[in-house]
């Protein structure tokens, strides 16, 4: 029969075992974790420089259409002069498209 000092001597040994089979499986855990870590931290950064480059394409797109805007407006009333006059003078309209 088996006493309590036989007993907590196998549960010793026991853990000892285990704790000696699981630590190359700690030790890769603790090593995955520190590269999940690195892949975060690049992931965040190249996130701001993501947000950086949007806010830049975001204001060169505001200038881009204002541009365009004044541009299509000048054509417009250029166009609308254009047409006034030809009418005045009486002369035939071609289309200015």
């Amino acid at each position: 029969m088996l006493t309590k000092q036989d007993l907590t001597d196998v549960s010793k040994l026991l853990k000892n075992e285990f704790k000696i089979q699981l630590q190359p499986i700690y030790d890769k855990l603790i090593e995955h974790d520190k590269q999940f870590e690195k892949i975060q931290d690049k992931l965040s950064e190249h996130d701001k420089q993501f947000k950086t480059v949007n806010k830049k394409l975001n204001k060169l797109q505001k200038d881009l259409d204002v541009t365009i805007d004044f541009f299509d407006d000048y054509r417009i009333k250029h166009k609308d002069r254009l047409e006034m006059i030809e009418s005045h003078l009486g002369l035939p309209t071609p289309s200015y498209t």
